[in-house]
């Protein structure tokens, strides 16, 4: 996973997941705080962060991979 001033380069479901725990963690909010939010629990978040969630995520990056596209995330300076 590319890190450069705030901006993470998603080219996988575990490099997705690292980017969403570093954007929490900058925020000092633990995985409970963000679970509740979403209405879902702290061991499915875990997951989420450790790359493990849907396959149809994984198509997608493989999809857009196979057309030479990029996904980033980038933090929202607001």
């Amino acid at each position: 996973m590319e890190q450069k001033h705030n901006t993470w380069r998603i080219e996988s479901p575990k490099s997705l997941g690292s980017a969403l725990r570093a954007l929490r963690e900058e925020r000092g909010l633990t995985q409970a705080d963000i679970a509740r939010s979403l209405g879902t629990t702290r061991q499915r978040l875990s997951r989420i962060e450790d790359g493990d969630f849907s396959a149809q995520v994984l198509l997608i990056l493989r999809a857009i991979r196979l057309l030479h596209g990029e996904l980033r995330l980038e933090r929202n300076r607001g």
